[in-house]
């Protein structure tokens, strides 16, 4: 039952990381269309394209995940890519509140490098997760689409808001995403004991490619 999954701390933080890992992604979706339509001055079929090559690059980086699995745990890539989300964001919030607004190459280059962890993070936590729930994977796949749902709604509700507070509210929104997202996972560790959200990460999926693609 949803009962009985939510009982699991290790399954309950991870599914909460990536969900909030895997709402980066939405700011994007939902961001985008004002800053480079709205501040750029791209048009429709200019950022129709802009975004159909932001889909194909994260779907390539979604790859990573298969070389990647030969020397790291999922949780650790994880991690990994949470901290370089969190740290891109911020670094690409500050420096756009203080020296404005970058050429759109730049902007592009900019969001993209905040961006392409988020398939890493919705592969291995996603995997991660279900891996804790056994006999219970129908309820956990369930709640965990719960999860991402809110997480995706919370985030693209605070650009507005986030608007009011920096120049740049889609850089700001990822990074409370994946801030938000490290902290789970780090009450994980401390709720469900020594290897805690994901454990040791040990449990790999056939091909490191399977569910990249999500997020």
């Amino acid at each position: 039952s949803l009962f009985t999954v939510l009982r699991r701390p290790r399954f309950l933080w991870t599914a909460l990381g990536g969900s909030w890992g895997g709402a980066a992604i939405f700011a994007f979706i939902s961001g985008s269309p004002g800053l480079l339509m709205g501040s750029y001055g791209f048009g429709e079929a200019e950022y129709g394209w802009t975004f159909a090559a932001f889909s194909l690059v994260l779907a390539a980086a979604s790859q990573a995940n298969f070389p990647l699995l030969r020397r790291f745990s999922q949780a650790a890539i994880m991690r990994g890519a949470l901290a370089v989300m969190c740290a891109a964001s911020l670094a690409v919030t500050l420096c756009c509140g203080i020296l404005g607004l970058p050429g759109a190459a730049a902007m592009l280059a900019l969001i993209l490098a905040c961006l392409a962890p988020v398939p890493l993070v919705a592969a291995n936590s996603a995997a991660l997760a279900m891996n804790e729930c056994g006999r219970h994977a129908g309820s956990a796949s369930s709640m965990l689409g719960v999860m991402q749902f809110a997480a995706a709604g919370a985030v693209s509700s605070g650009l507005g808001p986030a608007a009011r507070l920096v120049d740049m509210p889609l850089a700001f929104m990822i990074f409370l995403a994946s801030a938000a997202a490290l902290g789970c996972l780090a009450i994980g560790a401390r709720a469900g004991g020594r290897g805690s959200a994901g454990g040791s990460g040990s449990a790999r999926p056939a091909s490191g490619g399977d569910g990249a693609g999500q997020g």
